[in-house]
């Protein structure tokens, strides 16, 4: 919720089409949080329109957001 609330504000965007490192470094993160548990307990409150997926992709700062961390440096 937070992340999408700074993605809507332009602070950050979501790069899906674009991968950092390599992919085993996304698969230890799955594992880590247990992607697969998680769906699992969750899958009684999903409906026929709703999905949990996993996707390979990375925050970035904006252009924007830079600019206003270079004002607020000076």
């Amino acid at each position: 919720m937070y992340l999408d609330n700074l993605t809507c504000l332009g602070i950050i965007s979501q790069e899906e089409k674009r991968f950092k490192g390599d992919f085993e470094a996304y698969e230890t993160l799955f594992k880590k949080y247990s992607f697969e548990n998680i769906k699992n307990e969750l899958s009684f409150a999903l409906d026929d329109f709703d999905k949990l997926e996993k996707v390979k992709s990375f925050y970035d700062v904006t252009d924007y957001r830079k600019a206003f961390i270079i004002s607020c440096s000076i």
